[in-house]
């Protein structure tokens, strides 16, 4: 058998079962090489069992708590800045509802937009009918919502966006504080 096989096994002596142990004790009985070996790292191995644990550098502590600070600050920034973008998908939704009451003042420019975008199109007469489908559907909900109806859904998305916003505050700085009680 060769040497570096054996050698290998000496360093995971605990875990060998059965044929390789005895093969293991056999050879070890046989050659002084492997035998020296396994007795110095016996001597290794209990000095690294009477060693004491190593104690952290001096104000470890301090910067440990540190840096899990400036974490919770990035990551609260980062909640802040997600509740800041939600808040502004919140006001451009609302600003879309009311400014379906503003469509039929500018339909007549976006219609000739529309015209014009779709005259360079390779497929200029199915997009000419997509855009009047559009421009006609846009128009008769325009048509069919009343003042109330956009006040209501631009109440409702700001209460949704007030939630949302005391929600995430909630989540993330009261589960910070609980954290620093710990």
């Amino acid at each position: 058998m060769s040497h570096p096989r054996f050698e290998a096994m000496l360093f995971e002596r605990s875990d060998l079962e059965g044929q390789e142990r005895l093969a293991l004790e056999q050879h070890l009985q046989e050659c002084d090489i492997c035998q020296r070996l396994a007795s110095q790292w016996l001597v290794v191995e209990g000095q690294l069992q009477k060693a004491p644990m190593a104690e952290p550098a001096p104000g470890f502590t301090l910067r440990f708590q540190e840096r899990l600070g400036l974490q919770r600050r990035t990551r609260r920034t980062w909640t802040m800045i997600g509740v800041g973008i939600v808040a502004a998908v919140a006001l451009l939704a609302v600003a879309i509802l009311i400014g379906q009451s503003l469509l039929p003042i500018i339909s007549p420019g976006i219609r000739y937009l529309l015209k014009s975008i779709t005259s360079l199109m390779i497929f200029g007469g199915l997009m000419q009918a997509l855009t009047d489908f559009v421009g006609l559907l846009i128009e008769r909900l325009v048509a069919n919502i009343s003042p109330s109806t956009l006040l209501s859904y631009s109440a409702l998305f700001s209460g949704m966006a007030v939630i949302w916003i005391t929600t995430m505050y909630k989540l993330n700085f009261q589960s910070s504080f609980q954290e620093v009680g710990k």
